[in-house]
């Protein structure tokens, strides 16, 4: 388990929206920023002092899955979600290969 991780907080995010619509294009509206918020928040929750995302792996992982899915933003919805996550967990897209072979599942 983690000890004390660093949180993004939704200025983070909001910079990393601005930064993917300028690179790739795309409406750079808000769509709830309550949604974003939410998101944003979901890692940093807990229960009985223990995380429920117990290392960074999971912690990346809830912060793609809240913000891909939260549909907050107008446009860049799962861009975000993948660079919180690739940067996050240290995973690359170098190249576009994985630095490690993610599970798919079936």
């Amino acid at each position: 388990m983690i000890e004390d991780p660093e949180f993004l907080t939704v200025d983070d995010v909001l910079e990393l929206h601005r930064d993917q619509i300028e690179r790739y294009g795309g409406d750079p509206g808000i769509r709830d920023r309550g949604l974003i918020e939410a998101a944003v928040a979901m890692p940093r929750q807990s229960f009985g002092g223990q995380f429920l995302h117990v290392d960074l792996f999971e912690m990346a992982a809830a912060y793609a899955f809240h913000l891909a899915g939260s549909q907050a933003f107008l446009d860049g919805n799962k861009r975000v979600g993948l660079a919180v996550e690739t940067g996050r967990s240290g995973r690359s897209w170098d190249r576009c290969e994985w630095t490690e072979r993610p599970y798919l599942g079936h």
